[in-house]
C-alpha cells in the first residue's frame, strides 16, 4: 500500500504568495479537465492500492484500474454536497475516504476557503456517505478552549483513516481532530498541552498527517508532532530545538519511506530565520 502525497505541489501553488500570518483565501481551480484523461490538472493528493490509482483533484476525484489510460471520475454532483477533493486516504477496512472544499464569498470581491465536509465510501458500494466539516459550539470553552464555530477557512488539508471508525483530519482554522466513531463525535486535539487556539497558537493550524509503524504524525505552522500512543503523548520537532532541525516549522506535507523507515516533510518558513526545504529523518 503507498500514499503518494503531493501535498508538496498543491500547498506551493496555493500558498506561494500568502503573507507569513497564513490567512488561506482561495480554493477553486479554473483550468478545463481534459475530456478523457484525469478530472482535472490541479492535483491535490494521490493514492496508489493494488493497482488502482486515486486522484484527489480540484475538480473531484479519479480513479484509473490500467496506470492512467482511462478514469472514473466523481465530482460534486456523484459524492454531493459542495467542493473539489483536498484530501484522500483508504482504511485498512477498504474505505474510500476524501475531504472537500470550495470558495465562500464572504464580502463582495473577498472569496474564502472553506471546507466542504467528509465523504466516505464503503467497499463494494456505490453509496457516498456524508460527514459535515468538524465545528465547534460557541459555548465550547472549557479549560480555556477558543472554540471553531463556523466551516469558512476551515478547510481539512489531509485525513488517514487508521481503522474503520478512527479518522484524524487536519486543517487550517479547525486544528488537529479526531473521531473514533466514523464522524458522530470529534475530539480536538493540541499537541504541545496547550488550550486549543487556532487564532494564537500556530502549533494549532492543521496541515498534514501520516501514519507508519503504529505512530501517528502531524505538521502545522508549528512544526511536526509524533505520538506512539493514540495521542496520549507527542514528541514535537521544530526548526530550533533541535542540533539538526527541520528548516521551516510551516509542515505542508508528511511521508513515510518504507524502504529506510525516514520520515519526510516538506518544510516551508513560517517565521524569520526558516526556509523552505525538504526535511528528512536520519
Amino acid at each position: 500500500m503507498k500514499k503518494l502525497n503531493i501535498t508538496l505541489l498543491f500547498a506551493g501553488i496555493l500558498f506561494a504568495n500568502i503573507a507569513i500570518a497564513q490567512v488561506v483565501e482561495k480554493f477553486s481551480f479554473q483550468e478545463t479537465p481534459a475530456r478523457n484523461g484525469v478530472i482535472s490538472n490541479s492535483i491535490t493528493d494521490l493514492y496508489y492500492l493494488n493497482g488502482a490509482l486515486y486522484v484527489g483533484a480540484g475538480r473531484g476525484l479519479g480513479i484509473s484500474y490500467d496506470n492512467g489510460s482511462s478514469w472514473e471520475r466523481y465530482t460534486e454532483d456523484d459524492y454531493g454536497g459542495r467542493g473539489g477533493v483536498t484530501a484522500l486516504d483508504i482504511g485498512p477496512d477498504g474505505t474510500l475516504w476524501i475531504t472537500t472544499g470550495f470558495d465562500s464569498l464572504v464580502e463582495e470581491g473577498t472569496e474564502l476557503q472553506t471546507g466542504g465536509g467528509i465523504r466516505y465510501r464503503e467497499p463494494g458500494s456505490t453509496e457516498w456517505n456524508f460527514i459535515p466539516q468538524p465545528v465547534d459550539a460557541r459555548d465550547d470553552t472549557a479549560n480555556g478552549k477558543q472554540p471553531t464555530t463556523t466551516p469558512v477557512q476551515n478547510i481539512s488539508f489531509d485525513l488517514i483513516a487508521v481503522s474503520a471508525n478512527e479518522v484524524w483530519i487536519t486543517s487550517w482554522g479547525g486544528g488537529i481532530r479526531r473521531t473514533l466513531d466514523r464522524g458522530q463525535t470529534w475530539e480536538t486535539i493540541t499537541t504541545d498541552g496547550l488550550p486549543y487556539d487556532v487564532l494564537g497558537q500556530l502549533n494549532h493550524r492543521g496541515f498534514s498527517v501520516m501514519q507508519e509503524n503504529g505512530n501517528i504524525w502531524v505538521g502545522t505552522v508549528g512544526g511536526i508532532s509524533k505520538t506512539s500512543d493514540g495521542g496520549q503523548t507527542w514528541q514535537r520537532f521544530t526548526s530550533s530545538n533541535q542540533n539538526r532541525p527541520i528548516s521551516g516549522n510551516w509542515v505542508i506535507g508528511l511521508w513515510h519511506n518504507p524502504y529506510d523507515n525516514s520520515v519526510w516533510a516538506t518544510t516551508l518558513n513560517s517565521q524569520d530565520g526558516e526556509f523552505n526545504a525538504i526535511s528528512r529523518t536520519t
